[in-house]
């Protein structure tokens, strides 16, 4: 009786070291986090634009499609996709090299494979800063993405408009975009 108390003991210290080793080792082990772009980034305005796509993350904001939902489509992925939109050396709307710009209006249209999606991309933040983006559930194939964007509105970010102070004014709205072959993320 003893023996098998001992035996008891040890492989349950066993399949408890099981446990930690594996737990450790999956943590160790999971995937990092990668940005996939949709293209080269384009410079344009004294704005550099960037366009970057990855699986979808869960997120905290009213009307963003839920994860689980999108997750019950086949034949595609659900993709959170990105404009970063930095000022470029140069910019005269009183940025400098390399500063997020906010207070953009930016629409988007993704075109191909028999399907249209259009949508607003959002200002929202992660760990790697601030940016625009959206969350859409996209079916496998070929697609032009293009992003429509218009410069902040006075009463969102005023514009010094003096001889001392004033910058230069904004840009007339623009479109960009880039040609994507989606074939999800790389497993």
């Amino acid at each position: 009786m003893k023996d098998k108390v001992v035996w008891l003991k040890l492989t349950v210290l066993f399949i408890v070291g099981l446990m930690f080793v594996m737990l450790y080792a999956s943590n160790s082990m999971a995937a990092p986090f990668r940005e996939y772009p949709i293209g080269d980034a384009i410079e344009k305005n004294k704005l550099e634009i960037a366009a970057v796509w990855f699986p979808g993350v869960q997120m905290e904001m009213p009307g963003m499609p839920n994860m689980d939902d999108l997750k019950k489509k086949k034949n595609g992925e659900v993709i959170h996709f990105e404009a970063d939109i930095h000022a470029t050396k140069g910019n005269a709307n009183g940025f400098g090299a390399g500063e997020w710009i906010p207070f953009l209006s930016i629409s988007y249209t993704i075109e191909g494979s028999g399907k249209m999606i259009s949508g607003q991309l959002l200002p929202m933040v992660a760990k790697d800063g601030p940016h625009y983006g959206a969350q859409i559930f996209l079916p496998y194939g070929n697609y032009k993405f293009t992003y429509h964007i218009t410069a902040p509105d006075s009463k969102d970010l005023a514009r010094h408009s003096d001889r001392i102070t004033g910058v230069a004014k904004w840009w007339k709205p623009f479109s960009v975009s880039w040609d994507l072959n989606f074939k999800g993320a790389k497993k």
